[in-house]
């Protein structure tokens, strides 16, 4: 179980910088290329889900498909099947946890948080297929659902990144411009450090397609600032 839940582990923090650094590869109104895994972690990713589905199937037969037993392995191979590009059964098996929080768990702080979190899931998904009205569709409510201001972050770049792909440089400034400050509110970390600095990458891109290469140089030096900051430590 152990060695199970780091694989889980390294595959989780694999995918969200996956999803990160991919989400901003997107251009010219396509939609960008589907992430990958190479080697020994693909290889471990693969095993891994392959365990959770035997989990999976073991606890729909003993307590049913929609019960609430099956809601973590069901969302920890949603997870796995992100990694290796199934987003079909991916897709299902978000909408099947929605499902099963919405109905059958009671109201909590951290089902509101995985609501949230599947919201946001499904919108990647949609994203990464180029779908981009159901993107913000599912993110607008993974935004009802966010606690706190990195959750709320994530959103608000994810929606600039739709407006930018598409061309809608105005409309994707200003959730860049709310991504920021939320990450501001934040508290302070690496992780946190990373996500303020890719969305003031962002701003450098907007500002500079709209001819604004003042405002492009004040976000290109507070990355500069962060760099620096990083080598000091």
């Amino acid at each position: 179980m152990r060695i199970f839940i780091a694989i889980l582990t390294v595959a989780v923090l694999a995918h969200l910088t996956a999803l990160n650094g991919h989400a901003q590869d997107a251009v010219d109104g396509q939609p960008a290329p589907v992430p990958s895994l190479q080697g020994n972690l693909y290889k471990k990713i693969i095993e891994a889900s392959l365990l959770q589905e035997k989990v999976l199937n073991y606890q729909a037969r003993k307590y049913g498909p929609d019960s609430v037993e099956t809601l973590k392995p069901i969302e920890a191979l949603a997870w796995m099947y992100m990694e290796i590009n199934n987003y079909n059964d991916a897709e299902s098996l978000y909408m099947k946890a929605l499902q099963i929080r919405g109905e059958k768990m009671p109201p909590s702080p951290e089902n509101t948080k995985y609501i949230g979190i599947a919201h946001f899931m499904l919108g990647e998904i949609s994203f990464l297929r180029g779908r981009y009205l159901l993107a913000e569709d599912h993110y607008d409510r993974a935004m009802e659902f966010s606690v706190d201001p990195e959750s709320k972050g994530d959103v608000l770049d994810r929606k600039g990144k739709i407006y930018k792909t598409v061309g809608d440089q105005e409309r994707a400034l200003n959730y860049y411009l709310r991504a920021a400050e939320e990450y501001l509110a934040a508290k302070k970390s690496t992780k946190i450090d990373a996500r303020i600095k890719g969305t003031y990458a962002s701003l450098v891109e907007v500002y500079s397609s709209l001819g604004l290469r003042l405002k492009a140089k004040d976000y290109q030096d507070l990355i500069n600032t962060i760099e620096e900051e990083r080598a000091d430590k």
